[in-house]
Formats: structure tokens, sequence, C-alpha cells
């Protein structure tokens, strides 16, 4: 498992355990708790849906494939409905920032990890070649060792067709 894979894995487990933390504080009838339904929907089903998709998530490797990228931001973008900004302005807040403050972290992690991922991506198939050295030393310690490893020749390199 690579360094960035690690931050993913670490963000869907806190993600996890603070909905399923608030789903059962919803069903103890601990405050502060979620309410019961809102507009949209009832908020057992939909914590239910969020933590499947954030679970399904790990093992669909999260990082290297498009399937897994897609649920990673899915789940993470379910997750912020829970935890987003939105929360700074609910009346309870002083009784749960510290659910708020740590789920949006998780969050902006798995969403800078992602987008990381693809904008290499991107970039490596726009410029038509590939210096598998950087590639890897993506996947091992994320875009900031990327400019040092720039620096250093450029020992192999495949085209892409």
């Amino acid at each position: 498992m690579t360094h960035n894979e690690r931050h993913v894995a670490a963000a869907f487990s806190t993600l996890i355990l603070l909905q399923l933390i608030m789903l059962s504080a919803h069903y103890a009838g601990i405050e502060p708790h979620p309410p019961v339904a809102t507009p949209l929907f009832g908020i057992a089903p939909f914590l239910g849906a969020s933590m499947s998709i954030a679970l399904s998530t790990t093992s669909m490797q999260p990082l290297a494939t498009v399937t897994g990228r897609t649920l990673a931001m899915l789940a993470a973008t379910l997750a912020l409905v829970s935890f987003g900004p939105q929360k700074h302005f609910d009346a309870q807040f002083g009784l749960i920032w510290p659910a708020v403050i740590l789920g949006q972290l998780a969050a902006a992690v798995i969403f800078f990890q992602v987008i990381g991922v693809i904008r290499v991506g991107r970039a490596l198939h726009h410029g038509k070649c590939i210096n598998i050295d950087i590639l890897q030393s993506f996947q091992r310690s994320g875009p900031q060792s990327i400019a040092s490893d720039i620096s250093n020749p450029i020992r192999q390199i495949a085209h892409a067709t």
C-alpha cells in the first residue's frame, strides 16, 4: 500500500466511524444526534447508504481505478452532507464541531488525493510520454515528491500509444 493509499484509507475509516457513531447516537437518542428525517430523505437510510459506499470504495482501489476514484468522490461528497461547511451554521455546532471539522478534513484528504492522481494522469497523457520514475514516486509519496524527482535525470521513458 502506497503512502497516498494509506492517507485515503485512513480518511475513509474516519468517515465511516464518524457516520456510524452519529447513526448510533440517533438510535440511542443521545444528544446531539442527527434529525430523524430531512426534507429529502430519512437520515438513517442515508447514513447507511453513505457508509456502504465508503466501505465499498476501500476495496475498489480508490486511487488506482476509475471506478474507485468515482466511488471515492461520491463517498466524500455524501459525507459532506453530514459534515459539510453548512454545519458551521447549525444551532448545535458548539456540540458537534469535532465531528464536523474531522469529517471535513477526511473528505478534503480524499478529494485532494483523487484529484492529484487525475491531474498527474492527464498531464502524463497529454505530454505523450510517461516518466515511470515520477509516476512511481507520486504513487509512493504524493505530488510533493514530484518536484524533487523532476530534477533527477530521466532514467526510463515509455511513450504513450
